[in-house]
């Protein structure tokens, strides 16, 4: 497994997750943010069986507009749990938009 990774992406402003959320003042919802967090790991680890064990901590810091781009940083802190820190940051200014530790298994 990896350790540490960073890569950056861009939420698209068609992404299904911004439907109904909110119409005038799309937001991307937390759950998009484990989800796409959850999605990036599985793409860049071997096993592409791995699923969503545990959400240890979440916190959601600034609201995800769509169009933005983001550093993603992910950093292995348990081999033996699967454990991996998520962090959410802004390519501008460095602000952070969400920090999770979340737990993957393999299915």
């Amino acid at each position: 497994m990896k350790g540490d990774m960073t890569t950056q992406i861009t939420i698209p402003a068609d992404l299904f997750y911004f439907d109904g959320h909110f119409p005038h003042n799309p937001v991307l919802p937390a759950v998009a943010i484990i989800d796409l967090s959850v999605d990036f790991l599985k793409r860049s680890q071997a096993p592409q069986n791995m699923e969503l064990q545990e959400v240890v901590d979440a916190k959601f810091s600034q609201p995800v507009r769509p169009n933005s781009t983001i550093n993603l940083e992910v950093t292995l802190i348990n081999t033996t749990q699967n454990l991996w820190q998520v962090v959410w940051k802004d390519t501008n200014n460095l602000d952070v938009f969400a920090q999770l530790r979340i737990g993957l298994r393999t299915q």
